[in-house]
């Protein structure tokens, strides 16, 4: 029995040392299959990054050609498209932003143009999940310098020169006033004006901030310019203005959902929201009479109508 013991313990004790032994094998087995795994991953998801990188630069490249003819809506629902596809947590809007300025650096003014409303249609369209990071990146870019221009990035100078003949000057004079507008709009705004929008639930109080103002007002204003004059009227210019003009009565659309709430409910708001209001409903009415005749004989109509308030916010 003692020896039977003594044979089992010693068996016991040979077996622990060759486990003790073969762990440090075991854990870098591991490790290694761990790296092999991430190592696949990293590289997969390079894989699509390219693929989407590639897509992105062919149907941006039939979206900006350099002729007066507008964007097609087709390209233009394919490059939004993918911000519905990717999900929020990655970075899309960098290399997105990266490739719509260089087309904007681009010597033809509508390639420029039409780089700027595909801007203005990320911006206005794009998925709510990228909306934030939209502004903040390109907050970033246009404070950084482009290594291959020695320009920072979105800036007026380079973007407004180029070749001004064969009707290039006057679409260089519509796109010094929609760049600034577009550029603008990104930065401070999302969607449909989403920051000055309420929820059934929500207060409305809480989004009439006097920061969400200021804004609103700077944007306003750079609105109202981007009508086309009598020798920049084209199918582009006038692409560019419909959006402008859906953009202003969807503004004055969430401004009077505001105020009319904030009555109903006793909630107080500053005058200056009302006063602005006003300002907003009455600009927008009349750049949309306004341009109205061109944009039909171009195919473009925007209705006139614009969202109201009630009589209780007037008397407040």
């Amino acid at each position: 029995i003692a020896r039977t013991a003594s044979t089992l313990s010693s068996l016991t004790a040979r077996a622990a040392a060759t486990a003790r032994a073969s762990l440090p094998d075991i854990k870098d087995r591991v490790a290694s299959a761990s790296e092999a795994v991430a190592g696949v991953g990293g590289k997969y998801l390079r894989e699509v990054k390219g693929m989407m990188s590639s897509e992105l630069e062919q149907v941006l490249l039939k979206s900006t050609r350099p002729n007066d003819q507008p964007v097609k809506p087709k390209h233009v629902e394919r490059l939004v498209g993918v911000t519905y596809q990717i999900g929020g947590q990655y970075d899309l809007y960098d290399p997105i932003l990266r490739k719509l300025w260089s087309k904007m650096a681009e010597p033809a003014f509508t390639t420029k143009l039409k780089a700027a409303h595909v801007l203005h249609r990320f911006s206005s369209s794009g998925s709510p999940a990228h909306a934030s990071a939209l502004k903040a990146r390109l907050r970033e870019l246009r404070r950084a310098r482009d290594p291959k221009r020695k320009e920072k990035f979105f800036n007026s100078k380079l973007m407004l020169s180029g070749d001004e003949r064969d009707g290039g000057a006057a679409v260089k004079s519509y796109l010094s006033r929609y760049a600034h507008y577009v550029l603008l709009r990104a930065q401070t705004f999302s969607g449909p004006f989403a920051e000055v929008s309420v929820g059934r639930k929500g207060d409305p109080a809480a989004v009439l901030r006097p920061e969400h103002l200021a804004a609103a007002k700077m944007v306003l204003e750079a609105g109202l310019k981007c009508a086309p004059t009598a020798s920049e009227v084209s199918d582009l210019t006038c692409q560019c203005c419909e959006r402008v003009l859906l953009d202003l009565k969807s503004l004055t659309s969430n401004l009077a959902t505001c105020l009319n709430r904030c009555a109903k409910k006793g909630s107080k708001v500053d005058g200056a929201w009302l006063d602005f209001y006003e300002e907003c409903e009455k600009g927008t009415r009349g750049m949309v009479k306004g341009t109205g005749r061109v944009l039909a004989r171009y195919g473009v109509r925007v209705e006139g109508r614009v969202g109201g308030v009630g009589k209780g916010v007037v008397d407040a």
